[in-house]
């Protein structure tokens, strides 16, 4: 089974024998896949993984080892955003989510458990174009991102909260926990990587998310929008003045998203 995959711009091809490894993938990457494309010229710029064996293989060399294939998914996972990121040096990377909504690109700063993913997948269910829920590129004039699907953290009570639901519940075998401890909701739809974005199309909205106890909406001053930038950046080979520090800057203090969100619609 062959998975291609076109994450920040990059071609990514995963070959695996293991259908639940193969299923998995598909799952958490659903938003990147592409077409097979078998010119020449791609493959040599084309990321290839293997897994093999309890092997994963890069460019035909081991980067990790386990038991199983299933229990490689985190290290797949892991060594390909590392590898982006690496190979990002050249752009400014970024810990963020981001769509277009209503013409304008929404940048989600924040960190983990901010509520990126949740209002990213709000936003993707009110009709916007998806970029990232976790990692985007910015590089020159133009925004992308790692299009996976939108995922939350594993679980690992039995109970379901009702509000994954919906969700594919993925199981994630990890080495120490017995199979099915962990299962990663992640949100199904018809939704997919829409970037690059050219910046000088879209107004750009940058919105700072804190959960708390009451919905609240304020404006940004120029200076903590400028820290909130550096906050979230992980690779700042370009950077993010001229990119993403113009246009409207929100804090979004939260406890009911669907609310707050319906706050920030109403101020654009």
């Amino acid at each position: 089974m062959q998975i291609d995959l076109r994450v920040l711009g990059h071609r990514i091809r995963v070959t695996t024998k293991d259908e639940a490894v193969g299923e998995a993938i598909g799952l958490f990457w659903e938003p990147a896949r592409v077409e097979v494309d078998g010119h020449a010229q791609d493959k040599k710029a084309r990321l290839d993984y293997v897994f093999e064996a309890g092997r994963l293989y890069f460019k035909g060399e081991i980067v990790a080892r386990a038991e199983s294939d299933a229990e490689l998914l985190a290290g797949f996972e892991r060594h390909l955003l590392d590898t982006l990121i690496t190979m990002g040096r050249e752009t400014c990377m970024l810990h963020a989510g981001a769509v277009v909504l209503d013409e304008d690109l929404v940048v989600f700063v924040g960190p983990s458990g901010a509520g990126k993913s949740t209002f990213t997948r709000l936003c993707v269910e009110a009709g916007a174009s998806y970029l990232s829920d976790d990692l985007v590129s910015l590089g020159g004039q133009s925004l992308d991102g790692a299009a996976r699907a939108i995922q939350f953290d594993a679980l690992t009570e039995p109970e379901v909260p009702a509000h994954f639901a919906g969700h594919a519940l993925v199981d994630y075998p990890t080495p120490g926990f017995p199979s099915g401890a962990l299962r990663v909701p992640v949100h199904r739809g018809h939704y997919r990587g829409s970037g690059p974005i050219a910046l000088a199309d879209k107004r750009v909205v940058l919105v700072r998310l804190q959960h708390g106890e009451a919905d609240v909406l304020s404006t940004l001053p120029a200076l903590e929008r400028l820290s909130s930038l550096h906050a979230a950046t992980l690779v700042g080979g370009k950077a993010y003045v001229a990119g993403l520090d113009h246009g409207l800057g929100f804090d979004l203090l939260w406890t009911d998203p669907g609310h707050a969100l319906g706050l920030l619609r109403a101020s654009l």
